[in-house]
């Protein structure tokens, strides 16, 4: 790639001394140099915007004070509205002169400024369509908006020069000169930092290809110095391997030729001529070792996992279930245990899923503290088709019923009171 700058440009076979490093060093002194010159005072900049707006200013604004004063000291000039309003910019507002002696002396300028009572922040500045002294019907279109919108009642309105609508421009165009200044401040100060990082760039540049080359140089001494007889090929290497797993078998028995055939034999001699105690983790991992997995009481009772049954886990899985507080359906799956107990706060109706065939099921349900319950039935063989009577006295068991699953899809039951 050609380059205006063939002192900047570097090659992999050139020679590095400090007479081609101070050319190039050289170009980059004068391309920054010719930067300087565009480097302004920001702080005079800053001074002169502030001399000239506040020059404009005083042009401006004093006249227009004095003339205000005077026309408060007349008092014509200003009246008040209760008219409530909420202010769009550019837009027309119809304001209400409150009647009384402001009505009848008031006669609008040409721009006007609306001022709240409760708060002086809140303003807008308007221009006179129509005034109405009879009705002090005034109509104005809204130019500027400061504050909040609106909606309020408590305006206060009176004149305001068109020489204070430009002091607003003047403040805007003063912004605005001082904004570009910023800017070409920011465009100044980056482009003198880009030639701060291209420099940087050129010297860790310079360093990486003075190391590339030292890197060369040494690969090639190195090279100079190879053995290829030093070191073996694929097929030796194989020869080796095989010449040691040979070694290592020395004529064992096809069923004793690796290691783990080795262990697995010993393992069956070894005798144990004292009892020996594990722990209950080392336990539980030896049964698991073997096939020999403790059922858990979920399993017990939902008949899942083919795991051996221990007297804890069969007890676990015989405990009643607390159901809570009932009221309403009620549904109890039989895959969360065979005997469950629960307190009776409304009306309940009871029906059983998952109950396998054969598999018992006790309940006991018991009276709140208000008493008077009703216990319904669904998929339950009672004797003679009669369900349980129940006891209604607060607090009391209400009813006991053990029941038993059937291949026939129907639920064989007897129930009993106990109180």
């Amino acid at each position: 790639m050609s380059s205006n700058y063939p002192e900047l440009t570097f090659t992999d076979t050139e020679e590095f001394d400090s007479e081609r490093l101070n050319q190039a060093m050289q170009v980059l002194d004068q391309r920054l140099r010719s930067l300087e010159p565009f480097t302004p005072s920001w702080e005079s900049a800053v001074n002169e915007l502030r001399t000239f707006g506040l020059a404009r200013l005083n042009d401006a604004i004093v006249p227009t004070l004095e003339r205000v004063q005077q026309l408060a000291e007349i008092g014509f000039l200003i009246a008040d509205s209760s008219t409530s309003l909420t202010l769009v910019q550019d837009a027309d507002a119809t304001f209400i002169i409150n009647a009384g002696a402001k009505r009848d002396l008031f006669i609008p300028t040409p721009f006007l400024v609306a001022t709240r009572d409760a708060n002086v922040t809140d303003y807008a500045t308007l221009r006179t369509k129509s005034y109405d002294a009879d009705t002090g019907t005034l109509v104005a279109t809204v130019k500027t908006i400061a504050g909040n919108l609106g909606p309020f009642n408590d305006w206060w309105i009176g004149p305001l020069a068109g020489n204070a609508l430009a002091s607003q421009n003047y403040f805007a165009q003063i912004q605005a000169a001082k904004d570009a200044v910023l800017a070409a401040k920011a465009i100044v100060i980056a482009n003198s930092a880009q030639a701060s990082s291209d420099l940087s760039s050129s010297i860790a540049n310079l360093a990486a290809i003075n190391a590339a080359r030292d890197a060369a140089l040494a690969a090639a001494a190195n090279a100079e110095l190879w053995d290829p007889t030093s070191y073996s090929t694929t097929s030796q290497m194989n020869t080796a391997i095989t010449a040691a797993i040979t070694a290592i078998v020395n004529g064992a028995p096809g069923a004793l030729d690796t290691l783990k055939e080795v262990s697995d034999y010993l393992n069956k001699l070894l005798v144990i001529d004292v009892p020996v105690f594990y722990s209950p983790a080392v336990k539980a991992q030896a049964q698991e070792n073997i096939g020999l997995i403790r059922a858990l009481a979920a399993e017990i009772s939902s008949a899942t996992n083919d795991n051996v049954l221990t007297n804890q886990k069969a007890w676990d899985a015989s405990k009643f279930v607390p159901l809570g507080n009932l009221t309403g359906a009620v549904t109890i799956n039989a895959n969360n245990g065979s005997r469950f107990w629960g307190t009776l706060t409304g009306n309940v109706i009871i029906s059983v899923t998952n109950l396998k065939d054969g598999q018992v099921l006790d309940l006991i349900f018991k009276q709140d503290a208000t008493g008077g319950r009703t216990v319904s039935w669904t998929g339950f063989s009672f004797p003679d088709n009669l369900a349980p009577t129940i006891s209604t006295a607060a607090n009391t068991v209400a009813v006991i019923c053990s029941a038993l699953g059937t291949p026939l899809g129907f639920i064989e039951a007897v129930g009993w009171k106990v109180n």
